[in-house]
């Protein structure tokens, strides 16, 4: 039994921490598929949207990649990493990146707000 990690980066995020903080594990055995839970925790008194990325989009599931969280809520999110058929080599390569910022009315931003951040 191996496991594989994934890198996370916080950007732009002070109003967020995050748990774990530097990554995620998942079991690294091929033909099965692997969860991770990754929690978000608004420190703030505001309304906060976030997003989050991965660098291999075609191997990791992210439920719910983007969401709003109420002033101190918490928010589990859930990544699953697909069944692996072959190793893989890449695994310390893959990333995760969690964007966070606040929001007045508690919506999530549109796909192409995102990138303005």
């Amino acid at each position: 039994f191996s496991e594989v990690r994934g890198a996370l980066q916080a950007m732009a995020a002070p109003a967020i921490r995050i748990e774990p903080e530097n990554e995620l594990v998942f079991p690294a055995e091929l033909y099965t598929q692997g969860n991770a839970i990754l929690k978000l925790h608004n420190l703030t008194d505001a309304n906060v949207a976030f997003k989050v990325k991965t660098t291999a989009p075609r191997d990791y599931l992210v439920r719910p990649a983007t969401g709003s969280m109420g002033p101190r809520a918490s928010k589990d999110v859930v990544i699953i990493m697909q069944a692996r058929h072959s190793a893989h080599t890449a695994a310390t390569a893959d990333k995760f990146l969690v964007q966070a910022v606040h929001r007045e009315g508690g919506d999530t931003p549109a796909k192409e707000e995102w990138a303005t951040f």
